[in-house]
């Protein structure tokens, strides 16, 4: 027997993962921010590794994450207090493509290097 991931688990699924790529990211930027304690060149040893193509990448999902986040949460009120139960499918593929869009105009505008 296979079992198939349809869209509602993978909506709730990435629902929870984004939740959890963003509050580990608040965490992180909490922690960056304390180096400011450190003084200036601590601080800025670690600003020069965040404009790293690794830390970029990074930056890149963090994005992805917050525009998925908010498009889905927008698709759960929809469904709740809008009657969109029976349309959730389709507007799950809507929010998927909003987040490939914003994520591709973030990378176009925000980072002209790479174009």
């Amino acid at each position: 027997m296979r079992y198939r991931v349809k869209t509602g688990f993978a909506a709730w699924l990435l629902m929870r993962a984004t939740g959890l790529a963003l509050t580990l990211y608040l965490v992180l930027h909490v922690w960056v921010l304390s180096h400011l304690a450190d003084g200036p060149e601590a601080f800025d040893r670690l600003v020069r590794w965040l404009e790293s193509p690794l830390a970029r990448l990074f930056e890149a999902g963090l994005v992805a994450a917050v525009i998925f986040h908010t498009v889905n949460g927008l698709r759960v009120i929809l469904i709740d207090f809008a009657g969109g139960a029976r349309y959730h499918r389709p507007i799950f593929w809507l929010a998927s493509a909003a987040t490939a869009a914003g994520l591709i105009v973030f990378l176009w505008r925000l980072w002209p290097g790479l174009t």
